[in-house]
């Protein structure tokens, strides 16, 4: 493997909503997907008893959104009531930017929605024993995706040593949101090392 290249892909838990030119906080987003449909055509006089197949039009996945319900939060259900009232000039399209975000929270991949509007609004289901907490979710029609690629930084190998509490160590091969060069120390270091602290002795990970 090139030095140049990550040693692992992305994970999809970090990423951020821009709605209208506000960030607004969501807990999942699906359907962001698109294809070219097929054509198929056959002259009567072609030898051969097939088709040809050949690109045509684009065809674009319906966006859903989902986040918590909160209190005085009308944002959506605005959105949706402005469907109402579109020939009369209302503006119920708007821009929709998704960011898969890196480590340091800048954007690696980017979703432009053109021309995006809600087409439904599910509110939260409501169970009396249900330990959890109430979303909604929103459906939004989209004219057109916009995929962008930032140009991040060049990767480079870290080259990071771990001392150890029986004076030994060992390099890693990569830092991570989890990494010890954090500050953040494994369960199991953290109970060998108040086990070796109470006989004294010197241990090991097996």
């Amino acid at each position: 493997m090139s030095s140049s290249t990550p040693l692992y892909p992305l994970p999809k838990f970090h990423f951020q909503v821009t709605w209208q030119g506000s960030t607004t906080s969501f807990t999942e987003v699906s359907g962001l997907d698109f294809e070219t449909e097929v054509i198929e055509y056959r002259p009567g006089d072609k030898p051969t008893y097939n088709k040809s197949k050949q690109p045509g039009l684009t065809k674009y996945s319906n966006i859903t959104l989902k986040h918590g319900t909160f209190v005085g939060d009308l944002d959506a259900y605005n959105y949706w009531q402005m469907t109402f009232y579109f020939q009369g000039g209302q503006p119920f399209r708007g821009t929709v930017t998704i960011d898969l975000l890196g480590e340091d929270h800048s954007p690696i991949f980017t979703w432009v929605l053109a021309n995006a509007w809600v087409s439904k609004l599910t509110s939260t289901d409501l169970k009396a024993d249900a330990n959890e907490v109430a979303i909604e979710s929103l459906a939004n029609i989209i004219i057109k995706f916009h995929p962008r690629l930032w140009q991040a930084a060049p990767y480079t190998q870290p080259s990071t040593t771990i001392s150890w509490y029986n004076s030994r160590s060992f390099p890693v091969e990569s830092t991570s949101l989890f990494s010890p060069s954090r500050g953040w120390t494994p369960h199991w270091r953290r109970r060998l090392s108040k086990k070796a602290g109470k006989t004294g002795s010197r241990m090991c990970c097996r």
